[in-house]
């Protein structure tokens, strides 16, 4: 009996190294071609902006989940100059898995590099840091634009650990 329960734990430390080990290497065997596009059309759709990432695009999973862009660009809203809100060579990001589970997010740290962004309020009084579609006042503000409020998060607790713009303007 006694040596079937520690070949079943042999067994089970192996498994359990493998999943880790897979989940460790396989963001690194996965060409990033196959979720960069994914990655800007989301981004652009929750920014109500287009997003372009013209670099390469670094992915891991664990212990925390990040995020590691090149060459960014965040379109400027219509009507204001130059073409862009916000360029810069990195943007790098990090959230924390487990607190997920509970609605919980912690950002461990949020890092732009290089960044250009420009803030521009205009003579209508409009500004391009406005995201998303202007609110008609015929209609309820919960329900309108990418960052709707319909209750859905309600009960999600966000966190951030660090934030750093490095050689910026």
């Amino acid at each position: 009996m006694e040596k079937k329960m520690r070949k079943l734990f042999i067994v089970l430390g192996v498994l359990i190294l493998l999943l880790v080990a897979a989940v460790l290497i396989l963001p690194s065997l996965v060409p990033s071609s196959v979720y960069k596009s994914r990655i800007e059309e989301q981004i652009s759709t929750s920014l109500g902006r287009k997003v372009d990432i013209a670099g390469d695009v670094k992915l891991s999973v664990f212990p925390t989940l990040k995020a590691k862009a090149k060459q960014v660009t965040i379109a400027n809203a219509d009507g204001f100059t130059p073409s862009y809100f916000a360029k810069m060579d990195t943007l790098e990001a990090g959230v924390k898995l487990l607190p997920l589970l509970s609605k919980k997010v912690e950002i461990t740290k949020f890092n732009l590099v290089n960044a250009d962004i420009n803030l521009t309020k205009a003579k209508s009084g409009d500004v391009n840091w406005a995201f998303g579609t202007p609110e008609k006042p015929s209609k309820p503000a919960a329900n309108s634009g990418p960052f709707r409020r319909d209750g859905r998060y309600a009960d999600l607790d966000l966190s951030l650990g660090a934030f750093s713009l490095k050689n910026g303007s």
